[in-house]
């Protein structure tokens, strides 16, 4: 209900017009980074062997778990406490308490991890004489995935999604560039690969810290770290325990199988997760949006309305990738790498799943109440463990697949649990159960139709097309709802990203005192 009684909550529709517009514009960078790394494929299993594929994205994805750790929460403490203050300086004292905390924690991991290196890289790697130089990359990398991606995180607070896109390109093709001089002229093997990834990046962290200077001089604020740290650190167990959600399959699939089968999964996982480029936009633009909206009723309606569209959009979006999984890895690997088509689909069907578990933690976070967030992943954890130990040793890397599917599943259904005791969100429950009844029968035509041949290619096209029109003919879509996206669609080609007519809401103002 409208606070002036006239029946029609405009601020909804306007909110979801606000953060569709966003997503798809941060969506443009995600797809261009997936698609890259989508291209980059064959040139990268054409140059390693399975194994040293398996330890280059073991190193990838160990950066991405320290991070968590590494950063302290202070990269959601940014968002979360940027918008308790409406005076520009409060904000770039928020910006600059979080940017020189973290440069003294991240150069602290990255020594500390660079003197380990020679005893960790012969423990966790299975490339011969590789081990310490892919110990120094994950160093290299966590400093420079941190920072950049707090200094990044100013676009997104002042909602300039295209300027956070034209950075996410750059830094692509930075990458694309030296991973080809690296792995093809200098037979650098899997440390080619990550000191491509990390110098490109690097190359753009210095371009938007000249760009973003005005918001730079030391300005830490300790009673205010005291309080980002408070509400930041216990994303620190958190991130422990994602670490396990992550990382835990490794060593059980090497227990049962061979580096080699580790290869495959991570070609499974490269394919698979083609639907988290769709994730990760919406989970950029998320944060700033959510926390930005001041008034506690409308944030619920807002959460609410969010999800069902979420979850029905990259439903059809993982299941599309799952129908077409077989194609993509003839187009785009070898032979060796073909067994990876059992796991893409339960990894696709993971990367909504993880989504859900986010729009639900930004209302735990909302209330500053995330200090129980660990327990919700620890109990992920430990529930991926028991099911890796019963579905890999029978089904292998599918087995590894949906083991993943349930670890995420229970954090989604975990944090919503705990969101409802905090900041309880009327989800329209009854309607978003209809999206799982169209998207069952996708996923059975994944393992019933025929996996080869141009005709068997077009049958399953025609199934992914045909998933939103069953959500139109169980009722889930709405013909006002079409209309508000195509509204949305038509907005941002017609006036380069501004609101679609009719929406008045106001964009954070790009301040730099």
């Amino acid at each position: 209900m409208n606070p002036n009684g006239t029946g029609l909550d405009v601020s909804v529709p306007r909110n979801l017009a606000r953060i569709g517009q966003q997503t798809l514009i941060y969506g443009a960078g995600s797809i261009a980074a997936t698609l890259l790394g989508i291209v980059l494929l064959p040139l990268y299993t054409s140059e390693l062997t399975p194994a040293q594929f398996g330890d280059a994205e073991l190193a990838l994805r160990i950066v991405l778990a320290v991070a968590i750790v590494a950063r302290l929460g202070l990269v959601n403490s940014f968002f979360r406490f940027f918008f308790d203050y409406e005076d520009p300086e409060r904000r770039r004292r928020v910006f600059q308490t979080a940017f020189w905390a973290l440069q003294v924690t991240t150069l602290v991991w990255a020594l500390i991890t660079a003197l380990a290196s020679r005893a960790l890289g012969q423990s966790v790697f299975t490339t011969p004489d590789a081990g310490q130089d892919l110990v120094l990359m994950i160093a290299l990398g966590v400093y420079v995935t941190v920072n950049y991606e707090l200094t990044s995180a100013l676009f997104r607070v002042q909602e300039r999604p295209v300027a956070y896109s034209v950075r996410t390109v750059i830094n692509l093709i930075a990458t694309a560039l030296f991973s080809y001089i690296f792995l093809v002229h200098l037979h650098m093997g899997p440390v080619g690969l990550l000191l491509g990834a990390y110098l490109g990046q690097a190359l753009v962290y210095l371009g938007v810290l000249f760009e973003q200077r005005h918001w730079l001089g030391f300005g830490l604020d300790r009673p205010l770290l005291r309080d980002m740290l408070k509400f930041g650190v216990p994303l620190m167990p958190a991130g422990a325990a994602m670490w396990a959600v992550t990382l835990i399959n490794r060593p059980i699939v090497l227990a049962v199988s061979t580096p080699a089968t580790l290869g495959v999964l991570a070609a499974g996982f490269r394919i698979g997760t083609g639907v988290l480029l769709l994730v990760n936009a919406f989970q950029l633009a998320w944060p700033a949006f959510a926390y930005s909206i001041k008034d506690d009723g409308e944030a619920k309606r807002t959460y609410a309305a969010v999800m069902g569209l979420y979850l029905a959009f990259m439903g059809w979006a993982a299941l599309s990738v799952a129908l077409l999984a077989p194609w993509f890895l003839r187009l785009l690997t070898t032979e060796p790498y073909w067994g990876a088509a059992a796991a893409i689909t339960p990894i696709a069907i993971a990367g909504p799943l993880y989504g859900g578990y986010f729009i639900a933690a930004i209302g735990v976070g909302r209330k500053k109440a995330n200090q129980f967030n660990w327990v919700v992943v620890a109990a992920a954890a430990a529930i991926e463990v028991i099911a890796l130990l019963l579905l890999v040793p029978p089904f292998g890397v599918a087995g590894a697949g949906w083991s993943l599917v349930i670890a995420y599943g229970s954090m989604f259904a975990l944090m919503l649990w705990r969101e409802h005791r905090v900041f309880p969100v009327p989800y329209p429950w009854g309607r978003i159960a209809r999206i799982p009844v169209i998207l069952a029968l996708a996923l059975a035509a994944t393992y019933l139709l025929p996996d080869s041949g141009a005709g068997a290619l077009a049958l399953r096209i025609v199934v992914a097309a045909a998933i939103p029109l069953g959500y139109i003919a169980i009722g889930f879509l709405t013909r006002a709802e079409l209309d508000r996206a195509r509204a949305i669609v038509t907005g941002l080609r017609t006036r380069g990203g501004s609101a679609p007519p009719g929406d008045t809401a106001e964009p954070v103002p790009d301040e730099e005192p």
